[in-house]
């Protein structure tokens, strides 16, 4: 199983950093998690067709996660050759249909012309056949928030999405192969904690759920890798690396090279 973090920041623009999206390369097809803004040229450039996607799970339906929903439906119904014909099924939490709707009644055009189907959960488990997803119910202050765990031919990651300190992250993170985590929250800024992890949240919960590798994600500029660092240490003892857009971590390869795609 390979897992590429395509889209690594924040709400905040950068020329170097979209916003998030991670994608495990399974056996059978890409499974894509989150789409924010920029997501579909790094598909694109990774060598995937976001337009030949079965399957989109979304975390949840702040813009910076989901942002780029917008151009695939438009692109999926109107691009050259006309509507794509092979279904696409979009994950999510509650609220995740209506808020589709909804674009459609905004913009005309994007109400699809495609076979769509859209399931949203709060807990749960999907069997893909070539892997398996675990969803669960993480804490992202009022919005419902989603993390996600994949596990295939023997190998397993979990992706964060946004969240603050909770057991059903450690839970969904128990014992995987690699853990793709937010750290979008200051050590010393409690409001925000509510919401996203600190460095020394995120050493406590990758501790906690044994995870084997830690990937940090949706870091807020400017990133002072030091310093988050220096607070997942504090519990934390496992290989830690800082995601960027292209990078591949390919799982069972402790020598793998973490660094983006033709570089």
């Amino acid at each position: 199983m390979r897992v590429c973090t395509l889209g690594t920041g924040t709400l905040v623009p950068e020329a170097d950093r979209a916003s998030s999206c991670v994608v495990v390369l399974t056996p059978a097809h890409p499974l894509v998690f989150d789409l924010g803004r920029g997501a579909l040229g790094r598909l694109v450039g990774a060598g995937i067709d976001p337009r030949t996607l079965d399957d989109l799970f979304l975390t949840h339906l702040h813009p910076d996660h989901c942002a780029d929903l917008v151009p695939l439906l438009f692109a999926s119904s109107y691009g050259p050759g006309g509507a794509r014909d092979r279904p696409l099924r979009i994950v999510g939490p509650e609220g995740t249909a209506d808020w589709i709707a909804g674009l459609g009644r905004v913009w005309r055009w994007l109400q699809p012309r495609f076979p769509l189907r859209v399931e949203e959960f709060e807990d749960g488990d999907l069997d893909l056949g070539a892997a398996r997803i675990r969803i669960r119910r993480l804490e992202h202050g009022s919005t419902p928030d989603l993390g996600y765990r994949v596990e295939s031919g023997g190998w397993s990651m979990a992706f964060t999405g946004d969240t603050g300190p909770c057991r059903a992250l450690e839970a969904l993170a128990a014992g995987v192969d690699l853990l793709v985590a937010e750290c979008a929250a200051a050590e010393g800024d409690a409001e925000a904690r509510r919401f996203h992890l600190a460095p020394d949240d995120l050493g406590r919960a990758a501790a906690r759920a044994g995870c084997r590798r830690l990937v940090v994600t949706h870091l807020y500029p400017p990133v002072r890798t030091e310093r988050v660092l220096h607070g997942i240490r504090a519990h934390y003892d496992g290989p830690v690396d800082f995601a960027r857009d292209g990078a591949v971590f390919d799982l069972g390869d402790e020598d793998a090279e973490r660094r983006p795609r033709g570089e």
